[in-house]
């Protein structure tokens, strides 16, 4: 009896069912790779990209047929050629799962974009580092905006240093923090002994307690500011006038920043802070009054004038 021949539909059916899944599976890769908002790169061996996407393009200014034809290193900064190789052993040993890092590289046009790189590497059956693929976050706009905060922050320093004003940053409860020379030439206390006394230690003992109607007024909302003069006692035993400004910052602080100035033509002047700094303008007011100024958490002192210990 001759034997029967098996169909063979089934399996064929089978086959482009699976070969279906596998095309569909692979446009939405190819769409997931080009659309991603991330720059993504496959990098090979030889360390040349074999495919990159648009935004890889984008945050490094060359179009894909000419990335194709470089090595990261060709576009990395001098400075920063090196710093993916130093982990890439162990990457390829399996040590560690992703290489992750911040570095520099340098655009088509000369420019330099930062970017926070992520790298993980593709194996091949027998567990052999096959290619690369890695991911670029344009992080540019971060990192100056940190070196912008650092400057200001070196410009700030400066100013509470070299002012000719006094400025001390004070915590809530009234301890000095930081203090500048020219409050210590005022008050004739070191920093150190400053740092180790609060603003009433060192306040004329009918003076101590005159602040805190107005600034409880200030932190309570109820005003944006307020002004009076009072006295402070110096370390030497003599006594100096100040007038004090309060006003409440628009974000929440943990320190007031105060300032004293001092002028030796006239009998008084008052110090209106601006947040880190301030600027001596003559004083009409007497002690205790409060007046409005502008919306900060902070004091400031003007002084110009001793007198015997009362």
């Amino acid at each position: 009896m001759p034997a029967k021949v098996r169909p063979v539909e089934p399996i064929a059916g089978a086959q482009a069912l699976d070969l279906a899944a596998l095309r569909e599976s692979e446009e939405r890769f190819r769409r997931t790779f080009e659309l991603a908002a991330s720059g993504i790169a496959h990098i090979g061996m030889d360390r040349r990209f074999i495919r990159v996407n648009r935004r890889l393009c984008e945050i490094l200014g060359y179009p894909e047929h000419e990335l194709l034809k470089l090595r990261g290193k060709d576009i990395s900064h001098p400075e920063d050629s090196e710093v993916i190789n130093e982990q890439r052993p162990s990457l390829y040993a399996g040590e560690i799962d992703a290489v992750r890092l911040e570095k520099r590289y340098i655009r088509k046009d000369g420019s330099v974009v930062w970017v926070y790189f992520t790298m993980v590497v593709e194996r091949d059956a027998r567990g052999e580092p096959d290619y690369e693929i890695a991911v670029y976050e344009d992080i540019t706009a971060r990192r100056q905006a940190e070196v912008a905060l650092r400057q200001s922050e070196e410009r700030f320093r400066r100013t509470f240093q070299l002012a000719g004003s006094g400025l001390a940053h004070v915590s809530l409860d009234g301890r000095f923090l930081r203090v500048n020379p020219r409050v210590c030439e005022i008050f004739g206390y070191s920093e150190a002994e400053l740092r180790a006394m609060t603003v009433r230690d060192i306040s004329h003992p009918e003076d101590r307690y005159l602040a805190e109607g107005p600034r409880a007024r200030v932190l309570a909302g109820e005003i944006d500011s307020a002004r009076l003069e009072k006295r402070y006692i110096r370390k030497d035993g003599r006594m100096v006038w100040v007038a004090l400004a309060i006003a409440k910052r628009t974000r929440s602080s943990s320190a007031a920043i105060r300032s004293w100035s001092s002028s030796p033509t006239s009998p008084r002047t008052t110090c209106r802070s601006r947040c880190a700094w301030c600027r001596a303008t003559p004083s009409s007011s007497r002690a205790g009054t409060a007046r409005s100024s502008t919306p900060t958490r902070a004091s400031s002192w003007g002084t110009s004038s001793t007198a015997p210990r009362a």
